[in-house]
C-alpha cells in the first residue's frame, strides 16, 4: 500500500462506516494532513448508493473536520462540478465556503475524444483550537 508511505497519510483521518447487519461498507471518508503548511484536505467522501440520503456523508465529513481541527489551521476540499451526486452541496452544508472553479485536466475518453474536468475548490476556515 504505497499511499501509506506519503507524508500526508494519517490512519486516524481515514473513516469507514460499516453496516454490521448486512456486513458491507456503507460509507468512506479519506483525508490528508500536510504538516508543513498545517492543511487538512478531504480527499474522498463516498456513500454507497443504498445508504445515500441518510446522513452518512454529512456525518463522515463532520467527523473528519473534527479530527482535523486538532491539528489543521484550515481544510480544503475539491470535486468535479458536474458530478451527478453534487458533492458541493454536502460540503457547503458542512460549512465550506468559496467560489474558486477551474479546469484541472483533460481526460482521454475511450472514443478518442477528451473531456475537461471542471473542479471546484472550497475552504473550511472554522478550525478553532
Amino acid at each position: 500500500m504505497e499511499w501509506t508511505k506519503y507524508p500526508v497519510f494519517d490512519n486516524n483521518i481515514w473513516i469507514w462506516v460499516w453496516d454490521n447487519i448486512a456486513n458491507v461498507p456503507a460509507a468512506l471518508g479519506i483525508a490528508d494532513f500536510d504538516s508543513d503548511i498545517s492543511e487538512g484536505s478531504l480527499e474522498w467522501i463516498q456513500v454507497l448508493p443504498n445508504y445515500r440520503g441518510k446522513g452518512f456523508g454529512e456525518a463522515v465529513t463532520l467527523e473528519l473536520l473534527f479530527r482535523l481541527s486538532k491539528k489543521a489551521d484550515f481544510v480544503t476540499v475539491s470535486g468535479e462540478v458536474e458530478n451527478i451526486t453534487n458533492p458541493e452541496r454536502l460540503y457547503r452544508k458542512c460549512g465550506f465556503t468559496g467560489e474558486a472553479v477551474w479546469i484541472v485536466q483533460s481526460v482521454m475518453k475511450s472514443n478518442g475524444g477528451c473531456r475537461d474536468w471542471i473542479n471546484f475548490n472550497l475552504n473550511y476556515l472554522q478550525i478553532v483550537s
